[in-house]
C-alpha cells in the first residue's frame, strides 16, 4: 500500500515521472467517448444486440499502445471501436469540416437506365425549390430509376416550423401519411447494472415524433403560400428512389429516410462515408469538443413499426457518378435487408475473462467504468475531497504501474476514499479474503481520543491477562497512530465519526482461525505485549458480545426496546404494545442493522400525520442542456389510532449507526415528545449503488441524497444528540452503559415534572 500511494503522490507531482504504457490523454479521451456510451447509447443493452462495451475496450485499447497520428488515432476509434455499435450517427472526427464537396451544385442528367439529380445543399436549405424539382420529373410513373444524391458537406440553416425542400420531395414519393416513429433512449433512475436491483433501474424513455403527409393534403397551407399553383396537376411519383447519402445529410434526415424505405416499395439507401456529422439544436445528437476533434454521440434510435436501424442497401467510401449504374444492378442482384426490429428488453451483458489475473487493459477498464458510473451517479460531488473530472488521468496512469491485483484494488479503495462517503466499500479476492473473517474475542472503540477495550467474550474473561478499559498501543506491529493513517488512504468515511467506527473496530483487523492478533496494552502506565488467538468468527463475534435485552421494563415504569435484537417488524410492534402503560420509552439503535419494515412501528408512535425524510434519486438521460435531474419523493405518515403514546421517548444512538438505523432516527426526529442521547451519528443514508469490475471486483457507494424533513442536509451530519454523552474510560471500567444511564435520568427527571 505504501508503494501505491507513493506512486500516485508523485504521478500528482509530475505526470512524466513514470513511463506509461499507454498515452495518458489518449486514454483519457477514450474514457469519455467509451463512459457516454456505455451508459446511453441504446445498443449497449439491447438484448438482441450482440455488443459487450466492455469487452470491446478491452479489445482495442492495445490497437492505439503504439505511436499515432492525429488522424490514425480518430479511425481507430471509428473503425474498431465505435463502428460496433452500427450506428453511423455516433463519430468521432475533426473539428474542421472536410470541403470536397462543397463545390456541388445542382444538376439533372437523363440516362437509358435512370434519371440522376444532383440537389446542391443551397436547394436544401429552401422551401420553394420543389416546384421545380417536380417540373423537371415528367416521368411519374416508371419502372425507370430516379437517382436523387444528397450528399452534402456543410451545416443546413433549416427553419424546423417549416416544411424543408427534402421534407416536400417525401412528400412527392407517398400516397398516404406515413409516421415518423417514436424516439427511444435510455433514462437511468439511479443506476443499476443489470437491472435486477430492487430499487434503481434502467429504462426506455419513448418521445413520439410527427408524420410526413402526401403534399395533397398539406393542400390548403400550400396554396395559400403558392397561389400561382395548380395543385391538381400534382402527382404522386411512383418509381424506384435511389437516395445516395453521406453522413452529413443523414445528420439531419436519418428518421424521414427511414421511414420512406420502411414504408414505401421501391426505395433503396446507397451510403457514403463522407462528411461531417451535425447535431442541429432540434434533433438528439449532442457534440463533445476536445482539443483537436470532436465526437458527435446520438444517444437515440427511431422505432418506426418496431423497425430500428437504418439498413443501406449499398454502402462505400466513395461513390463517382459514372458508377451509379453499375451500383443499382449490385442492388439488384442482391437479397432485399430486411428490416431490424427493436427489442426492449434490457440485458447488459458482464464482462468475463478466463485470465487468472487483470490485464492492463482490464485495469484500465476498470478506472474507467468506476470514474464514468461515480460521474453521473454519486449523489455528493459536493462533498467529496477532489474534483472528479481531475482525478480520471493521474489514476488511469497509476493503475498500469500496479504490479498486481491486490495493488489495483488498494487503488480502486483509494480511488473511492476520495468522496467521503460511508458507503463505500470495495471488494476483490485479492485483498478481501473470505477464508480469514476471525477476529480475537474483545471489543474496543475510539474513546477519550484512545483505542480502548471495551467487552470481552464472557467465556474468554480472564484469559490473556486483558480487561475492559485497557487501552491498545498497537495491532499486529503497527501503532495506532499508523493504523490511522494508513486508514485514510482506503476508507472512505462521512464524518469522523463514521472513520474511527471503521477503523478502530475488530472487523477491521481479520485474519485466518487461530492467527494471533498481536497487541501492546497499557495498564495503569504499565505497557505489556500479548497475543490473542483469533477464535471467533466477524459474523458470530457481535451476537456473542453484545448482552443487551430485546426488551424489558427498566427501574421507574420505563420500557426499554433494543431494536438490533428485534427481528421482524411483528415482534417489534408487539412489544411496543406491551409498553404502553410505561412511564416513558427508551428506543435503542445502537450497533444493529434493522432490516425489517418499521414504518408501521413509526406511525404507532406518531401523535399527529407528518411528513418524513426527503428521498432525492437521479434521473441520468443523456441530454446536454440537464444531464442529470433528482426526483423528489417524502416518506409520509398517519397515526395509529388503537397505540397512542404521548410520554418522553429517548433514543439512543451513537457512531455505529450508518444507513438503515438512520433511516429510523430521521423520521423519529419530526416526533414532538421524542429526543435523542448519545453521539452523533455516520450521516450517510440512502440506497447503495454497486459497480462490478473485472475478475469479481465490487465497489458502492451512496446513489441518493437524503434530506431531512426541512430539507436540511443530512449527508456527513447525520443525527446529533439534543443530550451528547460521550463514553469514558472510567465509565468503561465501571461497567456502565453510559449513554441508556444519561436517557434514564432524563426521562425519570421528565417524568417528576409532570
Amino acid at each position: 500500500m505504501k508503494k501505491l500511494l507513493f506512486i500516485l503522490i508523485s504521478f500528482l507531482i509530475s505526470e512524466t515521472l513514470y513511463s506509461q504504457t499507454y498515452n495518458s490523454k489518449q486514454l483519457k479521451t477514450i474514457a469519455e467517448i467509451w463512459g457516454e456510451c456505455y451508459l446511453f447509447h441504446p445498443s449497449v443493452i439491447r438484448s438482441n444486440q450482440h455488443v459487450n462495451w466492455e469487452e470491446e475496450l478491452v479489445k482495442f485499447l492495445p490497437l492505439i499502445n503504439q505511436d499515432l497520428s492525429h488522424e490514425e488515432f480518430i479511425q481507430l476509434i471509428n473503425t474498431k471501436l465505435i463502428s460496433s455499435l452500427n450506428d453511423p450517427l455516433t463519430y468521432v472526427q475533426k473539428t474542421t469540416p472536410e470541403t470536397s464537396l462543397n463545390s456541388r451544385e445542382y444538376k439533372y442528367q437523363s440516362n437509358v437506365n435512370y434519371d440522376y439529380y444532383t440537389i446542391s445543399e443551397e436547394m436544401l436549405m429552401s422551401q420553394s425549390l420543389w416546384i421545380e424539382f417536380d417540373s423537371i420529373i415528367s416521368e411519374k410513373k416508371s419502372q425507370k430509376a430516379l437517382v436523387l444524391d444528397l450528399r452534402i458537406n456543410s451545416e443546413l440553416a433549416l427553419n424546423p416550423h417549416e416544411k424543408s425542400y427534402f421534407e416536400r420531395i417525401a412528400s412527392l414519393l407517398i400516397d398516404s401519411p406515413i409516421s415518423m416513429g417514436s424516439s427511444v433512449s435510455r433514462e437511468h433512475f439511479g443506476w443499476d447494472e443489470f437491472n435486477d436491483w430492487w430499487y434503481y433501474e434502467q429504462r426506455w424513455k419513448i418521445e413520439s415524433n410527427s408524420t410526413i403527409n402526401p403534399l395533397k393534403m398539406d393542400a390548403p397551407m400550400i396554396q395559400y403560400q403558392y397561389p400561382e399553383i395548380d395543385l391538381n396537376l400534382i402527382e404522386t411519383i411512383h418509381r424506384p428512389i435511389y437516395f445516395v447519402v453521406n453522413k452529413s445529410f443523414i445528420s439531419y434526415y436519418y428518421p424521414l429516410l427511414k421511414s420512406l424505405k420502411l414504408y414505401r416499395s421501391d426505395t433503396y439507401i446507397i451510403f457514403e462515408n463522407t462528411g461531417n456529422v451535425f447535431t442541429p439544436w432540434y434533433l438528439d445528437k449532442i457534440k463533445y469538443d476536445f482539443n483537436d476533434f470532436e465526437f458527435v454521440f446520438n444517444p437515440s434510435f427511431t422505432i418506426n413499426n418496431n423497425s430500428v436501424d437504418l439498413n443501406f442497401d449499398y454502402s462505400t467510401d466513395n461513390i463517382e457518378s459514372n458508377n451509379i449504374e453499375q451500383i443499382i444492378e449490385d442492388i439488384s442482384q442482391r437479397q432485399k435487408i430486411g428490416k431490424t426490429n427493436f427489442n426492449f428488453d434490457i440485458v447488459q451483458k458482464p464482462y468475463s475473462t478466463s485470465e487468472e489475473t487483470l490485464s492492463n487493459e482490464e485495469r484500465i477498464l476498470g478506472i474507467i467504468k468506476t470514474w464514468t458510473i461515480v460521474k453521473y451517479f454519486y449523489a455528493h460531488h459536493n462533498l467529496a475531497s477532489v474534483n472528479w473530472d481531475d482525478i480520471l488521468q493521474p489514476y488511469l496512469s497509476v493503475a498500469q504501474n500496479c504490479n498486481n491485483d491486490k495493488e489495483y484494488y488498494e487503488l480502486i479503495q483509494n480511488m473511492m476514499s476520495k468522496l467521503n462517503d460511508s458507503h463505500v466499500s470495495t471488494f476483490h479476492p485479492s485483498i478481501f479474503d473470505y477464508s480469514k473473517l476471525f477476529v480475537a474475542p474483545i471489543q474496543f472503540e475510539w474513546i477519550e481520543n484512545k483505542v480502548i477495550i471495551t467487552a470481552i467474550i464472557p467465556e474468554f474473561i480472564g484469559k490473556f491477562n486483558i480487561q475492559a478499559s485497557d487501552e491498545i498501543l498497537s495491532i499486529d506491529g503497527k501503532s495506532i497512530q499508523q493504523i490511522i493513517k494508513d486508514n485514510k488512504q482506503k476508507i472512505s468515511a462521512s464524518n469522523n465519526q463514521s472513520f474511527y467506527n471503521n477503523v478502530i473496530n475488530p472487523g477491521n483487523f481479520v485474519d485466518a482461525l487461530n492467527v494471533p492478533m498481536k497487541i501492546s496494552i497499557k495498564r495503569n502506565n504499565k505497557e505489556q505485549e500479548l497475543e490473542i488467538p483469533r477464535t471467533v468468527q466477524i459474523f458470530e463475534f457481535f451476537m456473542q458480545i453484545d448482552k443487551r435485552p430485546a426488551f424489558e421494563i427498566k427501574e421507574n415504569n420505563i420500557g426499554y426496546l433494543n431494536l438490533s435484537a428485534l427481528t421482524n417488524s411483528y415482534e417489534l410492534e408487539k412489544e411496543l404494545r406491551k409498553m404502553k402503560n410505561t412511564q416513558g420509552l427508551i428506543i435503542d439503535l445502537r450497533n444493529g442493522y434493522p432490516t425489517y419494515n418499521y414504518l408501521h412501528f413509526i406511525e404507532m408512535l406518531a401523535n399527529k400525520t407528518f411528513k418524513g425524510r426527503i428521498d432525492e434519486t437521479p434521473i441520468v438521460f443523456a441530454n446536454k442542456n440537464n444531464a442529470i435531474v433528482f426526483e423528489e419523493s417524502q416518506n409520509k405518515y398517519q397515526t395509529d389510532s388503537s397505540f397512542i403514546y404521548k410520554n418522553p421517548v429517548a433514543v439512543l444512538i451513537d457512531k455505529s449507526m450508518v444507513s438503515r438505523p438512520e433511516d429510523i432516527a430521521i423520521e423519529l426526529k419530526e416526533l414532538e415528545n421524542i429526543f435523542f442521547v448519545g453521539e452523533q451519528t455516520q450521516g450517510t443514508d440512502g440506497e447503495m449503488t454497486k459497480i462490478s469490475l473485472p475478475r469479481g471486483g465490487e465497489t458502492s457507494f451512496t446513489g441518493q441524497r437524503i434530506l431531512f424533513a426541512n430539507g436540511d442536509q443530512f449527508q456527513g451530519i447525520g443525527i446529533t444528540p439534543d443530550y451528547e454523552v460521550e463514553k469514558t474510560v472510567k465509565g468503561v471500567k465501571q461497567g456502565n452503559d453510559e449513554i441508556l444511564d444519561k436517557a434514564l435520568k432524563i426521562i425519570a427527571k421528565k417524568i417528576s415534572e409532570k
